[in-house]
């Protein structure tokens, strides 16, 4: 069989390719610092576009997200494992800064209801006292950049303030089926744990950013506070900032 021109210059730049990937793959994991990896063969099995989730997890966040690409893939595959076990329930996150994570989880269930609590404003003097941080952390952005960002559907409810105040304007007989908690310090956490652990349904998940983390102590020392009577421990999963999950039982 002859190949054309056009037929060989193909096949000769996609061989390039992947001469090139193979040599980079085999650079990058050799370091101490970052591996690659191929997606997970879940993905496959879904209508996934990756490529349009990992432009919304590094959206106005790319020094930071995309040097944290497992996280992203294990918020992906811990919702779609709750679509596998037909798990129902809202969704919730404290702790929503410019919305990435937030952005996530509507677009893989945009059915469903997502409350999002933060105070828009960074850290609340409130709670940076015990663990010495200062005021107004991570205050670069606001509670309109944020909706502008991940949406302003009726299945989209924000809460603007400190928490858990501002859980008073909630249902109480709300119920979840995922809550992520990316407060950063111990007080917020600790709050968070108390008010969303009894509202999740068996099966549910909750997810704690930063639980083997030294940068943020306070999270692992709610979280052990929290689950010393509890049945379930934290599982450490491998993203940059060790986020711990919890599955309700």
């Amino acid at each position: 069989m002859t190949l054309n021109k056009s037929s060989q210059l193909s096949w000769w730049q996609k061989k390039k390719r992947s001469i090139i990937k193979r040599l980079l793959i085999r650079f990058v994991n050799s370091s101490d610092s970052y591996v690659i990896q191929h997606l997970p063969e879940i993905l496959s099995d879904t209508n996934i576009k990756f490529s349009q989730l990992r432009e919304s997890w590094i959206y106005q966040n790319e020094d930071n997200n995309n040097k944290d690409l497992v996280r992203l893939l294990f918020l992906i595959t811990t919702v779609e494992e709750l679509k596998k076990s037909n798990i129902q329930g809202a969704l919730a996150e404290l702790g929503v800064y410019r919305g990435n994570s937030a952005k996530i989880l509507h677009s893989l269930c945009p059915e469903r209801d997502l409350y999002l609590f933060d105070t828009f404003t960074g850290f609340d003097e409130k709670d940076c006292e015990p663990e010495k941080e200062s005021a107004g952390g991570f205050s670069n952005t606001s509670l309109e950049q944020v909706q502008n960002f991940v949406g302003k559907k009726d299945t989209i409810h924000y809460f603007q303030g400190y928490f858990p105040e501002t859980t008073h304007q909630l249902d109480p007989n709300i119920r979840y089926a995922l809550v992520h908690l990316d407060a950063d310090l111990y007080k917020p956490t600790k709050s968070g744990l108390e008010y969303f652990y009894d509202k999740l349904v068996p099966g549910g998940v909750l997810i704690l950013h930063d639980y083997n983390n030294s940068r943020w102590p306070g999270v692992a020392m709610a979280v052990k506070e929290f689950f010393g009577d509890k049945p379930e421990m934290p599982i450490v999963i491998p993203d940059k900032s060790g986020s711990g999950l919890i599955r309700k039982v």
